[in-house]
């Protein structure tokens, strides 16, 4: 069985439009399962149907290729902790953020994104 890594929607986002960033994220899923949160898959859906896109046909793909997983309870209360402790230090990590760095630290892997929002954060790999 491949390692995991965790995605959040911008890095699937990208590697779904086929940028240069999305060619980087593409190296990093070669090797190993890509994991979303649903959260982040639901972030995924809004930016296609913001632009127009097809929503389900992204979903179908999305679903194809990456393990999509839902958030527990108690990962619930470590996101909202993850939040809380970025926004005391003047973060502008998102709710949605905090969850896709909880995905990463409740799998034990490295999250890989696109935001720079997540800069500083040391299991983070941000593409830029």
């Amino acid at each position: 069985m491949r390692k995991k890594i965790v995605l959040d929607a911008s890095a699937w986002i990208e590697y779904l439009v086929g940028s240069d960033k999305g060619m980087q994220v593409a190296k990093h899923i070669r090797e190993k399962q890509p994991v979303m949160n649903s959260i982040n898959l639901m972030e995924v859906c809004v930016y296609a149907l913001r632009k127009g896109l097809n929503d389900e046909k992204i979903f179908r793909d999305t679903l194809q290729q990456v393990y999509v997983i839902g958030l527990t309870g108690q990962e619930s209360i470590h996101a909202a902790r993850l939040y809380f402790k970025a926004v005391e230090k003047q973060s502008k990590l998102s709710y949605a953020d905090a969850i896709a760095l909880t995905t990463a630290d409740e799998l034990k892997t490295t999250l890989i994104t696109c935001d720079n929002d997540f800069s500083g954060i040391k299991q983070a790999v941000v593409i830029r």
